[in-house]
């Protein structure tokens, strides 16, 4: 293999292959130029606002995340929300005993003078029905004297 088929001289295989060699490395050197030109005419686009605004964002969820941490229902244990619905039933049961209380003092009180009223009316009328009885019997007295004095006078 070392002559040529038409009659051209003697090729060295060593030679053949460097040049093959070579022949690859400029195709890679092209191909690495053609990439850097392409790289460099990329236009990388500008981030920084959208970065910006997506840090005022992120800092927004982390202060409303702050204050929902120190929110005082967040910390509570069923154990605190079992006192604190404890705490507000005896509050309003204490209201409404209160109001019912009062309540019945009120209506202790219209009791009182209610009956006080009845007393007076039924002493009015026992009163009444004395001085009817004294007049009539004033009046039959006086009509007896009468009849006996015509009788005897």
């Amino acid at each position: 293999m070392s002559e040529a088929s038409e009659g051209v001289g003697p090729v060295d295989e060593a030679a053949a292959a460097f040049e093959a060699l070579r022949q690859e490395i400029a195709l890679m050197r092209r191909a690495v130029a053609g990439l850097s030109a392409e790289h460099a005419s990329l236009e990388v686009p500008d981030y920084s606002q959208t970065l910006g605004q997506m840090g005022k964002a992120l800092n927004a969820i982390l202060r409303t995340n702050k204050d929902l941490a120190e929110a005082p229902a967040l910390r509570m244990t069923a154990q605190n929300w079992a006192e604190e619905i404890a705490a507000a039933s005896r509050t309003a049961r204490q209201a409404d005993r209160e109001a019912l209380d009062r309540a019945r003092s009120g209506f202790d009180e219209i009791t009182r003078v209610l009956t006080a009223s009845f007393v007076s009316a039924r002493t009015a009328d026992a009163q009444f029905n004395w001085v009817l009885g004294a007049g009539g019997g004033l009046v039959v007295g006086v009509l007896i004297g009468v009849v006996i004095a015509r009788m005897f006078g």
